[in-house]
């Protein structure tokens, strides 16, 4: 396995690159073959130097290049790759300088950019043959890749030895996971009244050793098993209530990729159980849950926003133009996960319900081509029904989509 370094911006293509380094994964003897999120550098370090360091350590760079790659700015309103100083640019100068394969990733429809959009030291990155990575075919995509790089999975791993994730995991990756019943299965319910299962007398005979078989799998590192056991012990289910234990199952659980033991321990941050509250990390962690696929996360993670959690509230309840803003915060993923799909699904929801702002993004879509097949009559038509409707965006966006034709 050689060892990959991946270059992104999460505010252009996190979502995603979640998602890449999960497929990944596979290929991977140990979770250090992977470089990512190296930014986090200690306090005095020399930034260029520790960058350079971590490039140094691999042997092939992906670049992640989604549709805000080039727009991304910093404090001063400067485009960051014209910044000498910029992450990214250290990251990738760093690894051409080496001459080890650099291979560019276009997220999300995004183009390859033109040469005069980078600082010339980045040129001979354009050069290089780039890969396409589509939502909802990631896998293949990453296996195309690797199979034309001539890098082969490694051997799978057995339940005696099972492989662990990592918390930045973007898709489930636990490795022929055995359940025990349909125990794997429980789902988190919210803050329950658990003291009412205490001594309720409703506990089976099979449950304690249902709890100790659950311990094993877990302790061998099977995730979703920490998972279950984490809930038992919250609900005092053939083992006594026991808080501290379930946030350290929740925890081990979170560590080895089980996205509902992320959500259930981002809930004990929200809440301030056994913990202090802090809603920075409980954020994070909803969020981990939710890029992983777990949508309760997603759920989570909109309720911590006040104006995202009304707006969803008031986009059920039928008012068509919040829908439109969850949709939008979907799509910038500043928030909440970047998830295309999601805002347009819901773009298409308001759009149908008579919200022109809806229907004029929902136009940009087919104009350009992103998660839809790119089509300039159905872009047309959409801006046509946003501008009638009183949505000036959806008008200027006609005038330029006719004016290009």
């Amino acid at each position: 396995m050689a060892k990959i370094f991946i270059s992104y911006r999460r505010e252009d293509a996190g979502f995603a690159v979640d998602q890449v380094h999960a497929a990944l994964k596979p290929y991977a003897e140990t979770p250090n073959d992977i470089f990512i999120d190296v930014d986090n550098i200690p306090p005095g370090a020399d930034f260029v130097e520790h960058l350079s360091n971590k490039v140094s350590q691999c042997e092939i760079m992906l670049v992640a290049i989604g549709l805000r790659w080039l727009d991304a700015t910093n404090e001063s309103g400067m485009q960051r790759l014209n910044d000498p100083d910029d992450f990214v640019r250290i990251e990738i100068e760093s690894a051409l300088a080496r001459g080890i394969p650099v291979v560019p990733i276009l997220i999300g429809g995004a183009p390859m950019p033109a040469m005069s959009d980078v600082p010339e030291s980045l040129h001979p990155l354009l050069r290089r043959q780039a890969v396409k990575i589509e939502r909802g075919n990631v896998q293949q995509s990453v296996d195309e890749m690797m199979r034309r790089m001539g890098l082969e999975k490694v051997a799978a791993v057995s339940p005696a030895n099972p492989r662990k994730g990592d918390r930045r995991m973007g898709l489930y990756a636990a490795i022929g996971i055995v359940l025990v019943g349909a125990l794997g299965a429980l789902l988190w319910q919210g803050d329950r009244l658990t003291a009412l299962f205490a001594g309720s007398g409703s506990v089976s005979e099979n449950e304690p050793a249902a709890a100790a078989a659950l311990r094993g799998q877990c302790d061998s590192g099977f995730a979703n098993a920490c998972t279950s056991l984490g809930y038992k012990y919250e609900n005092g289910d053939g083992v006594s209530i026991d808080f501290n234990e379930a946030l350290q199952l929740y925890r081990r659980a979170c560590d080895g990729a089980h996205f509902m033991g992320c959500n259930n321990l981002g809930f004990y941050y929200e809440k301030g159980r056994v913990v202090n509250e802090d809603r920075a990390e409980a954020v994070s962690l909803y969020r981990m849950a939710c890029i992983g696929g777990e949508n309760l996360g997603c759920t989570n993670l909109e309720k911590m926003y006040e104006d995202i959690s009304s707006a969803r509230q008031a986009c059920n309840d039928g008012t068509m133009k919040k829908c439109t803003y969850v949709g939008y915060e979907y799509e910038q993923g500043t928030r909440l996960p970047q998830d295309f799909n999601k805002a347009l699904e819901l773009y298409r929801t308001a759009c149908a319900n008579g919200d022109p702002t809806g229907c004029n993004n929902l136009g940009y879509y087919h104009q350009l081509g992103r998660i839809v097949q790119k089509d300039a009559a159905e872009a047309r038509r959409l801006y046509q029904i946003a501008c009638d409707g009183g949505e000036e965006l959806g008008c200027d966006n006609l005038k330029g989509l006719n004016a290009a034709e």
